[in-house]
């Protein structure tokens, strides 16, 4: 594949999130707006000017050498750019992830399964499965803190490939998923791989090294991330002058909280709604 597919590629996966990252924005923003009694997003797609999506990526093929069996290959690695539109919401989709941490095959599963859909939050599921892989020690392998992403490679049940959750608990050779995807169909012997989740830090640095405006909840750039059920959490960096606020990533909703470490989505998009008064670029690697 050549450089000029690899941009096509991912382009092509970012902009693929648009519609369904777009109907979860409008949910929000329209119950903000009869909150507030103005009209504050205008859902004319034909009158949106869409962000500009520039792909730069430098892919490392390997080379045949001297007999063809003994052909090597590198791993990709590159950048991409997102050019943020003063003004709007610039739908972002990361396509560079983190390494994997640990790959293999389920031995055994269980499912965990109350049969209630999360209790007074019907977005949020409390049900769970615990896997197991004897040949991992998963306390060796991953760090105490960090929030995982497991991705199912190769199911007995191939339309569960591609299947992730969140993974923030685990115990020697078990994992413990945020949702029960026994219950969905993965069975002993489905494949796996496991890698940290992206986080905010990783993307904007933990002291806001990209340069996003910061200042108060209502004046900062303010990052949307959608957690299902038209529900976002919205993160913005405080310059500290808020009462009760110190400089650093906070929630909209979580006052002083710390949130360097909260994650992006893995397969998902998020939005940048961008206040400053000039575009600028964001280059995520």
């Amino acid at each position: 594949m050549d450089s000029v597919d690899c941009r096509r590629m991912k382009a092509s996966l970012c902009l693929g999130h648009f519609s369904r990252a777009m109907i979860r924005l409008e949910k929000q923003l329209a119950s903000d707006s009869r909150q507030r009694g103005k009209k504050i997003f205008n859902t004319n797609y034909k009158n949106m000017k869409y962000t500009t999506i520039t792909t730069l990526a430098a892919l490392l093929l390997g080379t045949a050498g001297a007999f063809a069996q003994s052909t090597a290959y590198t791993m990709p690695s590159g950048f991409v750019t997102h050019t943020l539109k003063a003004g709007q919401f610039n739908l972002i989709g990361l396509t560079l992830h983190e390494p994997i941490a640990v790959s293999g095959a389920f031995e055994a599963v269980a499912s965990n399964n109350n049969g209630t859909p999360g209790g007074s939050s019907p977005e949020v599921d409390d049900d769970y499965s615990v896997l197991t892989d004897t040949q991992v020690d998963f306390d060796a392998v991953l760090t105490t803190g960090k929030t995982y992403i497991l991705e199912i490679t190769d199911a007995a049940d191939t339309s569960l490939n591609g299947t992730s959750q969140e993974v923030t608990i685990w115990n020697g050779n078990t994992i413990r998923t945020g949702n029960d995807i026994v219950a969905s169909g993965i069975v002993a012997g489905d494949k796996y791989q496991l890698r940290a989740a992206t986080t905010i830090e990783d993307v904007f640095g933990a002291t806001n090294s990209v340069g996003l405006l910061d200042g108060s909840s209502t004046s900062a750039d303010v990052i949307w991330v959608s957690t299902g059920a038209g529900v976002f959490k919205k993160y913005y960096y405080s310059d500290g002058s808020g009462f009760g606020l110190t400089e650093g990533w906070r929630n909209v909703s979580a006052g002083n909280d710390d949130q360097a470490n909260a994650t992006l989505p893995y397969l998902d998009a998020f939005f940048i709604q961008r206040r400053g008064a000039t575009d600028m670029n964001l280059t995520v690697t």
